[in-house]
């Protein structure tokens, strides 16, 4: 098995289990609480993270940067990709989320080269 450079200062091995990526996502999920904190939103764990990283990311100051710049963020610290899953717009880098109930806004995040993603559900920032 190889070391693979996930994110900085964190490798992962190449060859993982497939049906459990929870030690990888144990080691990535301070970056992303860190980096969400930083632009305003809080991070809440949500499933089993053994196929996939379910996470709710909350608003949590006035201030918090638009949930694009989140994902965008989010991918640049990852090395990650946001495929073209969902309807996107032309010159549009991370792609229209998925709306789900109670207006959350759902992107999946691909993880560099791996079949492992990161589903991050996003609520709604309070209107000014």
């Amino acid at each position: 098995m190889t070391e693979t450079q996930l994110a900085p200062g964190f490798t992962a091995v190449s060859k993982c289990d497939t049906h459990n990526y929870a030690a990888l996502f144990a080691l990535i999920l301070p970056l992303i609480r860190e980096t969400a904190r930083k632009l305003g939103y809080a991070i809440a764990l949500h499933g089993s993270m053994r196929r996939d990283l379910d996470l709710i990311a909350v608003p949590w100051v006035d201030d918090a940067v638009a949930p694009e710049v989140l994902v965008q963020m989010l991918i640049q610290e990852l090395g990650g990709k946001c495929p073209d899953m969902h309807k996107f717009k032309e010159g549009d880098t991370v792609g229209m989320p998925m709306v789900k109930p109670h207006g959350r806004h759902a992107y999946s995040i691909q993880l560099n080269d791996y079949a492992c993603w990161i589903d991050l559900s996003i609520t709604s920032r309070a209107s000014s």
